[in-house]
């Protein structure tokens, strides 16, 4: 039975089109912004590590570092940094019937209503992503539904990428003490029992080498291919008439970082 859910942020929960944000530097550098993807290492689905953009997302560089470089990079004046880092936001959607499903499973499994909700059937939610601060802080302030997650194992905090083993072993840690809290510490969830969520498919391979349940879904295939993985695995999902009270409290997600995690 799956009762913790991971989630990759990028192309999976939300969706991301990475040439939107090559569009709006070409504009700002006049059109000089050819080589915009490998400097992201966005044009491999194979992790490069030691890509601007992959450094940035392990926070190798800061952020005002990572803007110095790229308005470098690509001869944009300093002046228009405002612009630059403007380019980097307004770049995810989140699909409503996403949204309304996490709802419904963070509803399932839940210590602040009174009685606490804890009927075996619930889910903790996680979101372990490769990346960097500042799009990440842009994108909690976009989406509140954000706030339904117990947890976020995320690159720019662990100092790591996916596929390496760590953001897995972190993620099932923070699940283990999610779910123990859900349920008042009566049940500790066990690694088998989590599910993972991912566009790539040597983050799948890398997850399931670590022991936990992973599925390839579609490069911004939205809920259906969502949904699809979810019924697979007999997670119960929202019935077509459920919607979501607008009063909703987050769940305010606590991340642990552990001593040893890798710089």
């Amino acid at each position: 039975m799956i009762r913790c859910i991971l989630f990759d942020f990028c192309c999976t929960l939300v969706t991301f089109n990475p040439l939107v944000i090559s569009a709006r530097i070409g504009r700002l550098a006049g059109s000089n912004n050819k080589d915009f993807l490998t400097f992201m290492g966005w044009d491999n689905p194979h992790v490069e590590r030691d890509s601007i953009g992959r450094l940035w997302d392990r926070r190798a560089l800061s952020d005002d570092e990572f803007f110095a470089t790229l308005r470098d990079h690509f001869k944009i004046e300093a002046s228009l940094d405002p612009q630059v880092r403007g380019a980097f936001t307004n770049c995810f959607e989140f699909p409503n019937q996403l949204r309304t499903a996490l709802h419904y499973l963070a509803g399932r499994c839940d210590v602040r209503t009174n009685p606490p909700v804890d009927d075996g059937r619930g889910c903790v939610l996680g979101i372990v992503s490769n990346l960097n601060h500042f799009m990440w802080k842009h994108a909690v302030d976009t989406f509140p539904s954000l706030g339904l997650f117990d947890f976020y194992a995320l690159s720019w905090e662990l100092r790591t990428l996916k596929p390496d083993s760590f953001m897995y072993e972190h993620a099932v840690l923070c699940a283990i003490s999610a779910y123990a809290r859900h349920t008042k510490h009566r049940y500790y969830l066990k690694p088998h029992e989590v599910l993972v969520l991912d566009d790539s498919w040597e983050n799948v391979q890398a997850a399931r080498e670590y022991g936990i349940h992973a599925e390839q879904v579609s490069e911004n295939g939205g809920y259906a291919d969502v949904e699809r993985v979810l019924i697979q695995y007999g997670v119960e999902l929202p019935p077509a008439d459920y919607y979501p009270h607008p009063g909703t409290p987050e769940r305010q997600p606590r991340v642990i970082i552990p001593h040893n995690a890798p710089h």
